[in-house]
């Protein structure tokens, strides 16, 4: 980790992550939209995106930056794997995914939460089943950029709310989603039981 953070300039740095492929129905430009109200109260803090980095969005995300005066506070990397991925993932003080689209689970939300990491998540589809609003993390519209840059805020904030979260995401993903748990829901399914 230390690694990681020293690799890419972050080093005392409150790391927020957005992870995935690159493009509006993922939310990427309602985080752009939020950064500079952020920054603004969080200086230090610092957008990782790792994803399907080309020059083109290189190009527009560097644009935006210098006018925005935020270079600084956005690094651009390729999407990690392996040990990589969860390096990234455990560098981070918050994974954001405010997806538009309708995500089928938000296995991102799961992977980080299972590391002990708050999740801000879009409203749309299944990741509304892994954050838990409150409670793990915060679930929201992301078009809703005041209430999503006060969320992102306040959890780069208060580093006691931030392990709290990521505490409670952490039980929720053992007691939920784990192998065992699914096996027993779907026997319980099958037993005829009626799931809440």
């Amino acid at each position: 980790v230390t690694a990681f953070r020293r690799a890419h300039n972050l080093i005392d740095h409150p790391v927020i992550l957005f992870g995935g492929r690159i493009m509006g129905s993922k939310g990427i430009d309602q985080l752009f939209a939020v950064l500079p109200f952020v920054i603004a109260r969080v200086p230090k803090a610092i957008l990782v995106i790792i994803g399907d980095i080309n020059e083109q969005f290189i190009s527009s995300v560097d644009v935006w930056a210098r006018k925005h005066d935020l270079k600084e506070n956005i690094v651009l990397l390729p999407w990690q794997r392996g040990a990589d991925y969860w390096t990234a993932l455990a560098v981070a003080d918050v994974v954001v995914m405010p997806s538009l689209c309708f995500e089928t689970m938000g296995m991102m939300a799961a992977e980080a939460a299972a590391l002990v990491k708050p999740v801000i998540a879009g409203c749309y589809g299944g990741t509304i089943e892994v954050v838990a609003e409150g409670v793990t993390g915060y679930v929201l519209n992301p078009y809703n950029t005041a209430l999503f840059a006060r969320r992102l805020t306040v959890i780069l904030s208060d580093h006691a709310l931030a392990h709290r979260l990521g505490k409670a995401g952490q039980r929720r993903i053992q007691k939920l989603f784990t192998l065992e748990a699914q096996v027993a829901t779907t026997e319980r399914l099958y037993n005829g039981e009626h799931l809440e």
